[in-house]
């Protein structure tokens, strides 16, 4: 008699109910979950390559500082928008394009070409912005980015955090007449104080941001509408 062979959903729900039995079974072990070791031999007898398993392993470590720093700092540094026309467009409608960032744009950027697309950058110490202009050969598309540099997003979080925290600690300790403990505890709600305040600052300048850079995309995206759809 041939075996049953369990199609991927099933393989899932079973596997799921297998551990959740096994949880219930074992409530009173210490030890919990599996190596990546055995990870790796489990998707191997089902089929799977282990080192897809490693690689997602890898992934989900990777993930989880930045996770808990978008938790603490906000949304991320990066923002960007694309914009693009059903059409190719040539050199010269691409430079067209380079005016009009050079005009929209408040930083002096160059230049560069490569693989049939044109790049204009623009770097300073607190933040990048990059406007990519690629033909293909059924339309363009425009991608417009800023960035943060890391230093500027945790300046402006833990500056405020430091001086609150410092500042609730002379509080407590000084006008309070407060111990030890009550110091640090006016200390540490100084510091959320000053950490919350570095967000708002960090969100007004990443919704700054977010405007323009939709404001230039919808820009190029104009006028390469406009070269698209005059006549030559």
């Amino acid at each position: 008699m041939t075996e049953r062979r369990y199609t991927d959903q099933e393989v899932t729900r079973l596997l799921q109910r297998a551990a959740d039995l096994d949880r219930d079974s074992s409530a009173g072990a210490v030890a919990r979950g599996l190596s990546l070791t055995e990870l790796r031999d489990i998707a191997a007898e089902a089929g799977i390559d282990p080192g897809a398993v490693t690689r997602a392993a890898t992934e989900l470590t990777s993930q989880a500082p930045s996770r808990a720093a978008a938790l603490v700092l906000g949304a991320s540094p990066v923002v960007r928008r694309t914009a693009a026309v059903p059409a190719s467009l040539d050199r010269a409608a691409l430079g067209r394009l380079v005016e009009v960032i050079d005009a929209e744009v408040p930083a002096q950027g160059t230049v560069g070409e490569a693989l049939g697309s044109v790049r204009w950058t623009s770097t300073n110490r607190f933040l990048s912005r990059q406007v990519v202009l690629q033909p293909g050969e059924e339309e363009t598309v425009m991608r417009v980015e800023e960035r943060f540099t890391d230093r500027v997003r945790g300046v402006i979080h833990f500056l405020p955090a430091m001086y609150g925290g410092g500042f609730g600690l002379a509080l407590g300790s000084g006008a309070l007449g407060g111990g030890g403990v009550v110091g640090g505890v006016v200390a540490a709600a100084g510091a959320l104080l000053g950490l919350g305040i570095g967000r708002g600052i960090w969100t007004a300048l990443r919704r700054g941001s977010r405007g323009r850079v939709d404001r230039l995309a919808e820009r190029l995206g104009e006028e390469a509408s406009r070269m698209v759809g005059t006549p030559e």
